[in-house]
């Protein structure tokens, strides 16, 4: 073969690798156009399907709610408690995919709402006879019952004091995420039976500090759960209970405002 026809040869052998390189990057692209699209779908059903569950989720835990009496364990009136809850149902939509393990959301209603004893008497829950819930009901953060959204079962901080489990939940704090209240332990051991058997809780964020001689005076505490007691106590947050956890939350949604 020639120089020349050689040339030639080339030149068309690289027209057609450069045609075919062509098509195929179109083909390459409609079919990775038809994947997204297919992803998408994807992502719509299950979006759908976990709000499904989330619906019946939460309509669990207001028949719990309605079950237990809490609807008129307060001073409100028993349509305007409901109301207020049903309310949060838009909410759910907010809710993205959690982990596996944790817990996509527990309804929480704040002490100014229901107090925290007659919260613990709805729920069915034990309790030491020194816990002081008149200095618990001062600790309640919100106005308006609200979502508790993907809830961690606390494996972070196994084993750590409350006041060590503190301090590592507030370098997470700019991530949104705090330890539980109160009230809101109450509504996770209510709504959530297998927190009650696996750990210890702490609820770090009803930490108060304590004034005259109790169990040491001038300590500070926080409301806890003890599970081989299977009751509410009162722990010292120096104190490392065995096997201890201190649950926590990202963010909550309240009545009225987005995530």
């Amino acid at each position: 073969m020639s120089d020349r026809m050689r040339t030639k040869y080339v030149r068309w052998d690289a027209i057609v690798r450069q045609t075919t390189m062509t098509l195929e990057q179109v083909a390459s692209e409609d079919e990775e156009q038809l994947v997204r699209e297919a992803r998408t779908e994807l992502h719509r059903r299950t979006d759908q399907e976990r709000l499904a569950e989330y619906e019946v989720e939460f309509d669990r835990q207001i028949a719990t709610l309605v079950e237990k009496g809490f609807m008129t364990a307060g001073p409100s009136a028993e349509e305007d408690m409901r109301c207020q809850l049903e309310r949060l149902r838009e909410g759910l939509h907010h809710i993205p995919e959690v982990k596996p393990g944790r817990i996509p959301f527990v309804i929480a209603i704040p002490a100014c709402q229901i107090p925290i004893k007659a919260q613990v008497k709805c729920a069915g829950l034990r309790s030491a006879s020194d816990v002081r819930f008149a200095r618990l009901d001062q600790k309640s953060a919100h106005d308006d019952c609200y979502l508790m959204l993907d809830i961690e079962m606390g494996l972070a901080t196994r084993g750590n004091s409350g006041a060590s489990a503190r301090r590592l939940l507030s370098e997470r704090t700019t991530a949104g995420r705090m330890g539980l209240g109160a009230t809101e332990l109450v509504a996770l051991l209510l709504h959530v039976s297998r927190v009650s058997t696996r750990l210890n809780v702490l609820a770090v964020s009803s930490a108060f500090q304590n004034s005259g001689n109790y169990q040491g005076g001038g300590a500070e505490y926080c409301l806890g759960w003890d599970r081989t007691q299977k009751w509410l106590c009162e722990y010292g947050m120096v104190k490392k209970p065995e096997n201890t956890g201190a649950a926590s939350y990202l963010k909550t949604w309240v009545q009225g405002y987005g995530l």
